[in-house]
């Protein structure tokens, strides 16, 4: 939500997104008398008045000129955020004037949207290992984690899924311009990539050799039908590291590998308002037009 009220003075007010907080553009000609008011607005009735802090304004080097003082309100005065249960209204005086705002609702609801991406690689790995074709001196198939169990020691074979990384990789243009005019709902898209570490661990180098390749097999044959249904496979790519921990106390140890997959898709955040917004327009036909003079 976002708008001017006045001339000299004006304030240009908007709800940062995130809910809690206003952001103020204050601008009058004059440079003294500067105040600044915030008022709990129920219903155009105003109350709770406190003083907002606000920098000294410069004197304009032209005269005729206007100054400007940015203020972001988060609470002065209260020591929380704004209440998004309320609106505000404030009031910005100077020498050359006084002006007040309409109601300012400040409610906003940030929605994270769940891909579930995570529990989908986890389950496509318990599924095709499970039913995996394995070579008879294999005894048991491993079990699938979600990351690597804090205590105790898991029967291996196992494998242990645990997100490592997750950065942007691409913005598109006016990401950040939230024109949701006639919906209260935006949604912000994004791409980002997530790198997950697979630890494949085993008690023989023959297992880790054969659940390893079964990993990458299982995974790049999921990227087409499933991971592209959900836009979760603009890029992807896979780097493996084998190793084998032995120690006096660990006998007789045992080997892993120790899989990085980056996957490349998409990421998008809802914005949900709580403001008036306008539906449609339906304009009003002239009356005042005479038919015989066209």
């Amino acid at each position: 939500m976002s708008g001017t009220i006045g001339t000299d003075p004006s304030i240009k007010y908007s709800v940062v997104p995130s809910g809690g907080i206003i952001s103020l553009t204050l601008a009058s000609k004059s440079a003294t008398g500067w105040s600044l008011t915030r008022y709990v607005d129920t219903g155009g009735v105003l109350s709770n008045p406190i003083t907002m802090p606000i920098v000294a304004p410069t004197p304009p080097i032209v005269a005729g000129s206007f100054t400007q003082v940015v203020v972001l309100d988060v609470g002065d005065g209260t020591n929380a955020p704004l209440d998004p249960a309320l609106s505000y209204a404030y009031t910005f005086t100077t020498s050359a004037g006084s002006v007040t705002t309409a109601a300012i609702p400040v409610a906003v609801t940030l929605e994270i949207v769940q891909d579930e991406l995570t529990l989908i690689l986890i389950r496509v790995l318990q599924s095709g290992l499970k039913s995996l074709a394995v070579p008879n001196l294999f005894k048991n198939k491993p079990s699938v984690f979600h990351a690597m169990p804090l205590t105790g020691q898991p029967t291996l074979p196992f494998v242990a899924v645990n997100q490592t990384n997750f950065s942007q990789s691409m913005v598109p243009i006016g990401q950040q311009n939230i024109t949701n005019y006639q919906s209260n709902t935006a949604t912000m898209p994004s791409m980002a990539k997530r790198r997950y570490n697979i630890a494949v661990v085993t008690t023989t180098v023959e297992e880790r050799e054969f659940y390893r390749d079964a990993i990458v097999s299982i995974f790049l044959t999921i990227l087409g039908p499933l991971f592209n249904s959900i836009g979760q496979n603009v890029s992807h790519d896979f780097l493996v590291e084998n190793s084998q921990v032995t120690a006096d106390a660990m006998a007789p140890g045992f080997y892993y590998s120790e899989i990085m997959i980056t996957v490349e898709g998409t990421f998008n955040t809802i914005l949900t308002t709580a403001y008036g917004t306008i539906a449609s327009i339906v304009p009003t036909p002239s009356t005042t037009m005479d038919p015989v003079g066209l």
